[in-house]
């Protein structure tokens, strides 16, 4: 983790030090960066900063600065308080950096009087999730901005970043955008699980929307009726993002409202824990492609209430209700509970109806007719057999619910979504045999989501993207990947027994993952050489985990031509420098090569290189 955040601390300073200078406190008596007091941060009066690295020191004279601290486990004696004080002037910042860690429950705390923060927003790049970042300084936010934190914390908690004041802006649109940096899975929502955590409370009046995103957590703390810690007159975006209200005191309910809520992108999840009755007045809610969402059960946590109306029975194939179900609202477009639809229970494939919202309760016989069906809710280990029809999703939307196994095989499955999206909710493990496909000249959007695992078998057809919202997605048989792939940091793409990643398809092309790469023993790679350029696999995110084979050669590396191949170096794969690496070793690939094409495999860095030395006819070269 340290390796991670020295990489991203030093992007993060590159694209600020283009615009604005990095003061950092510096309260040392002698040069050098030393913050493990903090001090007294006024306007051109305490000389309690550098932007030298301590060589000298001066006072706070420029607001479109940025603030940095750098954080230090040697600073043992006690927390970085930094008090805030406009006795001279209005103090604030372009935006606030702080790295590197502090000793387990030493914090650091901006006290005092407000401060203004800039569109450079917060960057909190730590990682001992037992030190805090308090702010009991009300904020003015003097532009829209992004909050980023990379400290993971598990959810029984409200995170590593802790607002205890107010949220303001000076004036105009101030949006406030909660980022977990693509660092663990969004569908990992239980207490016990980790993810990067914002916790803000009190009445904020800042003018602009809150988006959520990139699997940051973000609770509402609440301890008085009808005070909002966000503003209930702005939207409410999720882009792979969990929002909770946690209730405080005796108070009985706890209610958040926003003008609307946008489910743009990813897994996305609504909570709410403590005493009181938490519960979300979401108004409209729309949703853009690919993006999920899981509402609450009042007896589980919240409730969450829409003007939204249904559409084939429910709201949409990519609502779910408490894990369980499909998300039903009311149909007058007035504000109504968010309930889980019951659906209808057929215990055999050969009664789905058409236009039904079927719940799959057995599995007797076979389907026997094509067949359109609103929604598809598994609840049996029994398989559900499509034989050799089609079985057309109104809504887009399967619900794998049964905890041992939902299986889907043979026949042909597509959406009815104009929009091309067929939403797979895994909640429990889902193993899908069957085809999936294009309904017509609509390419289907294949949408995975929940935080389970879902396996496929078949050479599906569909020719749309493939979503990676949260969860395991497990390639095996004859099943490949070899469009787009959109995948959320924290999932994991996983290759074996004969799965097949194949980017560009037969024409030159990259797939670039967000997530974890798994391959397996019996995995297959694809990959087109041209004469300039080749197929390629990019792994981008700092924080991927690259796991190989545990057999030797138990990766299939076929090459072909695609047009003229050239001597030179051809970069498969590559990732990130800082992603990690786990029992991934050049002889984990058996390699085929193109008839005459004579070359080196070499496993570097940070990439999979194949040089070509030779484009006669002569013997294949096997390099393990």
């Amino acid at each position: 983790m340290k390796r991670k955040l020295t990489i991203l601390i030093e992007l993060c300073l590159i694209s600020l030090l283009n615009a604005q200078t990095i003061m950092d406190v510096d309260i040392n008596d002698n040069p050098g960066i030393l913050a493990g007091l903090g001090g007294r941060w006024d306007f051109n009066n305490t000389v309690l900063w550098s932007s030298d690295d301590g060589t000298n020191r001066v006072a706070w004279l420029a607001n479109s600065d940025i603030v940095r601290i750098q954080q230090d486990t040697a600073y043992n004696w006690g927390d970085i308080n930094m008090n805030v004080t406009n006795e001279n002037g209005q103090v604030g910042a372009a935006g606030i950096v702080i790295t590197g860690n502090l000793i387990s429950w030493k914090n650091c705390n901006f006290k005092y009087e407000a401060f203004e923060l800039g569109a450079e927003g917060l960057q909190y790049l730590a990682s001992n999730s037992d030190s805090f970042l308090y702010f009991e300084s009300p904020i003015i936010l003097t532009d829209s901005q992004i909050w980023e934190s990379s400290c993971i914390r598990n959810m029984d908690g409200g995170g590593n970043v802790v607002l205890n004041n107010t949220i303001s802006s000076k004036s105009g649109t101030t949006d406030l955008t909660f980022s977990g940096m693509n660092i663990t899975d969004p569908g990992k929502t239980s207490t016990a699980d980790l993810r990067v955590g914002f916790y803000v409370q009190g009445q904020n009046s800042f003018n602009g929307s809150t988006t959520v995103k990139d699997g940051a957590s973000l609770s509402l703390a609440m301890s008085v009726a009808d005070e909002y810690p966000l503003n209930p007159t702005k939207p409410l975006i999720l882009n792979g993002g969990y929002i909770r209200i946690l209730s405080k005191g005796s108070l009985n309910v706890a209610t958040q409202e926003f003008s609307n809520v946008v489910i743009d992108k990813g897994y996305n999840r609504f909570s709410g824990r403590n005493a009181g009755i938490p519960i979300f007045v979401c108004n409209d809610i729309t949703q853009t492609e690919a993006g999920t969402v899981d509402f609450p059960v009042s007896w589980a946590g919240a409730s969450a209430y829409t003007t939204t109306t249904n559409v084939t029975g429910i709201i949409g194939g990519w609502a779910t209700h408490n894990r369980s179900a499909f998300a039903y609202a009311g149909n007058d477009g007035s504000s109504t509970l968010i309930s889980g639809l019951a659906g209808t229970q057929r215990n055999r494939p050969s009664d789905w109806g058409n236009n039904e919202n079927i719940i799959a309760y057995a599995g007797d016989t076979p389907l026997d007719e094509d067949v359109a069906i609103n929604s598809l809710r598994i609840t049996t280990s029994d398989v559900q057999d499509l034989a050799t029809y089609t079985v057309t999703i109104n809504s887009g939307g399967i619900i794998a619910g049964n905890a041992t196994a939902n299986t889907l095989v043979n026949g042909t499955i597509k959406t009815g979504l104009a929009s091309g999206e067929l939403f797979i909710h895994a909640f429990d493990p889902c193993f899908i045999n069957s085809v999936i496909a294009d309904n017509g000249n609509t390419p289907c959007i294949l949408v995975l989501s929940g935080d389970n695992t879902i396996t496929l078998t078949k050479a599906n057809t569909f020719t749309g993207k493939t979503y990676l919202n949260a969860g395991i997605l497990v390639l095996t048989n004859e099943a490949f990947v070899a469009n787009e792939v959109v995948q959320a940091g924290g999932t994991t793409l996983d290759v074996r027994n004969e799965g097949t990643i194949k980017p560009g398809d037969n024409n030159l092309g990259a797939i670039t993952l967000n997530g974890n790469l798994t391959l397996e023993d019996g995995a297959n790679l694809e990959f087109d050489l041209g004469e300039t350029s080749n197929d390629a696999l990019h792994l981008a995110n700092p924080y991927a985990t690259f796991t190989g084979a545990s057999s030797a050669g138990g990766i299939t590396l076929t090459l072909s031509k695609n047009g003229g191949v050239s001597k030179q170096v051809y970069t498969l794969i590559d990732w990130n420098e800082d992603a990690t690496l786990t029992s991934l070793d050049l002889s984990d690939f058996t390699l085929s090569a193109p008839t005459g094409i004579i070359g080196t495999l070499s496993l570097n860095a940070n990439s999979l290189d194949y040089e070509v030395t030779s484009t006669g006819f002569g013997t294949i070269l096997i390099v393990k």
